[in-house]
C-alpha cells in the first residue's frame, strides 16, 4: 500500500514538475540547457514515473513493489534534472521532488527482495512488442513532424533517426532500473 502511495504521488510530483517548467520556460528561463537537458530528462522521468504507477497499481509480490520503487526513483531523478537544467527557477520544486524520494524510500524500506518480472509484468507475453510499438510513437512523430511542418524529407529523417538513437541509448542504459527486459 505505501508502494502505491508512493508511486501515485511521485507520478503527482513529475506532473507538477512538467507544471513547473511549462511557466519557467514561458517566462524566458532556463538557458542554453534547456533544450537537451529537457528533452532527455523529461522523456526519462514520464516513461519511468508512468511504469512506475503502471506497476504499483497493478503489482502483487513484493517483487513487483520493488520494480515499481525503482522504477519511481530513477522517475524523480530525472525529474530533478529537468529542474537542474532550468535553474535558478527551475529549483523551487526540488523540495517537492525531495518529499516524494523519502516516501519512496521508506516504502523500499519496508518492501523485502524479491525477484519480479520484467516488462511482461506489465504487458503480458507480448511485452517486447508493446514495447517495439511504444518507441515507434515517439519517433514516428518527430519524423513526420521534420516532414510535414519543416517542409524538408531528409529533415524529418535526420530528427527520428537522433530520436530513435536517444530511445535506443535509454533502454540500453536503464533496462535494468527500469526492468526493461521481456
Amino acid at each position: 500500500m505505501r508502494t502505491r502511495r508512493a508511486s501515485l504521488g511521485t507520478f503527482a510530483a513529475l506532473a507538477a514538475t512538467a507544471a513547473l517548467l511549462f511557466v519557467v520556460a514561458r517566462n524566458g528561463g532556463g538557458g542554453p540547457a534547456l533544450g537537451l537537458g529537457i528533452l532527455a530528462f523529461g522523456q526519462i522521468a514520464f516513461v519511468a514515473g508512468t511504469l512506475a504507477v503502471w506497476r504499483a497499481l497493478r503489482g502483487r509480490t513484493a517483487g513487483d513493489f520493488r520494480v515499481a520503487q525503482r522504477r519511481a526513483a530513477v522517475g524523480l531523478l530525472a525529474g530533478a534534472g529537468v529542474l537542474i537544467c532550468v535553474a535558478p527557477l527551475g529549483l523551487a520544486g526540488l523540495p517537492l521532488l525531495a518529499v516524494a524520494a523519502v516516501v519512496t524510500r521508506r516504502a523500499a524500506a519496508l518492501t523485502p527482495a524479491e525477484p519480479a518480472e520484467g516488462l511482461a509484468g506489465d504487458f503480458g507475453p507480448h511485452a517486447f512488442l508493446v514495447l517495439l510499438a511504444l518507441g515507434i510513437v515517439p519517433v514516428g512523430g518527430v519524423a513526420a513532424q521534420g516532414i510535414l511542418f519543416e517542409g524538408s524529407g531528409w529533415e524529418g529523417v535526420i530528427r527520428g533517426a537522433i530520436e530513435a538513437g536517444g530511445l535506443a541509448a535509454g533502454v540500453a542504459i536503464l533496462r535494468a532500473p527500469l526492468a526493461l527486459r521481456p
